[in-house]
């Protein structure tokens, strides 16, 4: 179902269930079709709310949204796009605190999922401390602590939320950009726990697309446990478009090099020609004839003893005389 506002659900529809999914999206067709995907064919995934929020995408509509995520998914578009991810995790943050559900993952349009990635999600929730994230990203180590990681911070994208938190989350912290940040600095302040799992059960495969996207320092999961073959062909596709990507930037590179290289050849030999030009004067030897070595290394020697000769000179000048005496002081040095 397709729709353009928050409040409109089906009376009923959501009193079993206990997760809601949120997923903000923004473009990128290729890889939302392969994460919706992906989430379609997860385990028990029928009985979960799933709410995506597009943000004024260019590529496609709600109809196309709504054609590839799970039956029964919300599809809410933005008329303009918000430009900041936290304000859309903010906004999932908001309208699951209307509804019934207990648990609130929060996905990403890039996002893909293990088969079981609910089950982890259901089941280890409550090892921790109200946030679980099921990225183990490895950009953010983690040192054990029983069955899980705990970290310093995590981000939005896949994490696992108890209502509880939510609500404390949202009434004791004003919204800001890097909304993520903030709330992990608010945990540690209140002494608790930031934890991920120790085995990824979800991957990012934004790695060759979007905003601060590059495949040579992206974030990717550590030890993805989706092993199914239509989260593994999407992700070997992700690898060889960003192997492309980059021997192209490392072709560019080269390019670049080069003729920075071929500016700085031209620019000696430049310099070269001046020389010649000057030892031709003190030499008597035309331009255009051959150079002897001996005869630049003396011209080069002589020019370097001019500079040298030159600055002494200059820094003669700056350093003050040293004031004489007076005269009946001399007189009395002399007598003496």
């Amino acid at each position: 179902m397709s729709t353009d506002s928050f409040g409109e659900r089906v009376p009923g529809q959501d009193q079993m269930r206990d997760v809601l999914i949120g997923i903000p999206i923004f473009n990128r067709r290729e890889i939302v079709a392969a994460t919706a995907r992906s989430l379609s064919l997860a385990d028990d995934i029928a009985p979960v709310s799933i709410l995506v929020i597009d943000d004024a995408s260019t590529e496609f509509d709600t109809g196309y949204l709504a054609s590839i995520y799970p039956p029964g998914s919300r599809i809410v578009r933005n008329a303009v796009p918000s430009g900041s991810a936290s304000k859309i995790a903010r906004l999932l943050m908001e309208e699951f605190l209307r509804g019934p559900e207990s648990i609130l993952i929060i996905l990403d349009s890039d996002l893909l999922v293990a088969r079981d990635f609910l089950h982890q999600a259901r089941t280890m929730l409550p090892l921790a401390e109200g946030l679980l994230s099921l990225f183990h990203a490895h950009t953010h180590p983690g040192t054990e602590e029983g069955a899980l990681l705990r970290k310093h911070s995590v981000g939005f994208a896949g994490t696992v939320w108890t209502r509880a938190l939510v609500e404390e989350v949202l009434a004791k912290l004003p919204f800001m950009d890097y909304f993520d940040d903030r709330i992990c600095d608010y945990l540690r302040e209140q002494k608790r726990g930031i934890f991920s799992l120790k085995h990824s059960a979800v991957q990012h495969i934004g790695l060759v697309s979007g905003v601060n996207s590059r495949f040579a320092i992206s974030d990717y999961g550590l030890s993805f446990t989706g092993t199914e073959w239509y989260n593994q062909s999407a992700i070997q596709e992700v690898i060889l478009l960003g192997c492309q990507q980059e021997f192209r930037r490392m072709e560019q590179k080269q390019r670049e090099l080069a003729a920075k290289s071929d500016e700085a050849i031209r620019a000696l030999k430049q310099e070269i020609k001046l020389l010649r030009r000057s030892a031709a004067l003190y030499e008597g030897i035309p331009e255009a004839a051959p150079f002897p070595a001996v005869t630049f290394k003396k011209c080069l020697t002589a020019w370097l003893a001019r500079v040298a000769f030159g600055l002494l000179r200059i820094s003669a000048r700056r350093v003050p005389a040293e004031p004489k005496p007076p005269a009946d002081q001399s007189q009395q040095r002399n007598e003496s």
